[in-house]
């Protein structure tokens, strides 16, 4: 009797576990990429970019976060001509975009990003902090449930921060550029 009765327990059990759909989760992303940024000017040539994004999205949902940190050595031209220069971004991003995944963890997930944070550059001894804002677009394709790859191109521009108006109406400041670049998804 008792052994029939913990049989029964044992498949209930099973079919529970089995038979019920697990909640979605949120997928924790580390990004490391390498890229290029690059103004609209044709003068102006690429510069190398590297950094590294951090986020989560939710493989049921379509929006998710990340932080997004870059930085560009010799950002406004060689260190010649215009002495030690860089760029350096943070930015805090909403991610938005349907995933397509199979249970093995392949897929793909087109989105689009919107965010705000700090664009800092430096030029000789000069740096200054700015309030900034990004949008991009781009694709992870995930080669299984861990890995995958991310393309990326992004949009930065300073906020005029003269008056309290202008920072809330996102008024464009002086530096705007684009970036692309692609990494690593881990997750």
């Amino acid at each position: 009797m008792i052994r029939r009765l913990a049989r029964c327990l044992l498949v209930a059990g099973t079919v529970l576990c089995v038979g019920v759909p697990a909640p979605a989760r949120a997928d924790g992303l580390l990004v490391p990429w390498f890229g290029s940024a690059f103004a609209k000017d044709p003068d102006d040539a690429s510069r190398t970019s590297v950094g590294v994004s951090y986020g989560a999205v939710s493989s049921a949902d379509l929006f998710g976060f990340e932080l997004d940190f870059g930085y560009t050595p010799s950002f406004f031209g060689a260190e010649s001509a215009v002495g030690k220069n860089s760029m350096v971004t943070l930015m805090a991003d909403l991610i938005a975009g349907p995933s397509f995944e199979t249970r093995a963890g392949k897929g793909v997930r087109p989105y689009g990003v919107f965010g705000i944070g700090l664009i800092h550059p430096q030029v000789g001894g000069n740096a200054d902090n700015n309030f900034g804002w990004n949008a991009a677009g781009g694709v992870m394709g995930y080669l299984n449930s861990n890995v995958g790859l991310r393309f990326d191109i992004r949009y930065f521009h300073t906020v005029d921060n003269t008056s309290a108006a202008n920072t809330i109406q996102l008024k464009p400041g002086s530096i705007h550029f684009w970036r692309a670049s692609v990494g690593v998804v881990i997750r």
